[in-house]
């Protein structure tokens, strides 16, 4: 489903710690800017809803024809959602990827959940290392589309 306002409120109320952690060592950002921030500015923003509640909000920013920058932040519910999400998630990947030669972004060594859904799409990883304020270990990930 397209992502609209409600669903990026939810989610900024709703979404995991490890996605809070992820953004904030980063960046300091809030779950409320961060998702604002994507929704305003990327080209792609999609909403896997359970039962009516966000489970995750995913997309895309970056220039097309240049290099895309795929993310996603969830909530709790993405447990119950996983398997069906899998299911599907190679064709939002096609979706996401349209116009982008390249994805590429960071993740939280931390942020397992996250890491094994990236590697299960086939992207590839380079060693992590530390970044952001608090010096956290972030790795960078891309694919070649």
């Amino acid at each position: 489903m397209v992502t609209n306002l409600k669903h990026v409120a939810e989610l900024s109320v709703t979404m995991r710690q490890e996605d809070r952690e992820e953004i904030w060592h980063l960046a300091r950002s809030t779950p409320e800017k961060a998702l604002r921030v994507a929704y305003e500015t990327c080209t792609y923003n999609r909403t896997v809803l359970l039962d009516g509640k966000v489970a995750l909000i995913f997309g895309v920013g970056g220039e097309k024809g240049r290099v895309g920058i795929p993310w996603m932040l969830a909530s709790p519910l993405l447990q119950k959602v996983r398997k069906p999400f899998l299911r599907e998630a190679k064709g939002f990947l096609d979706e996401m990827s349209e116009g982008y030669p390249v994805l590429h972004n960071l993740a939280w060594s931390k942020n397992t959940e996250h890491i094994r859904w990236l590697k299960w799409m086939g992207f590839t990883f380079l060693p992590a290392v530390p970044m952001g304020p608090d010096g956290e270990l972030y790795t960078e990930f891309y694919k070649v589309t």
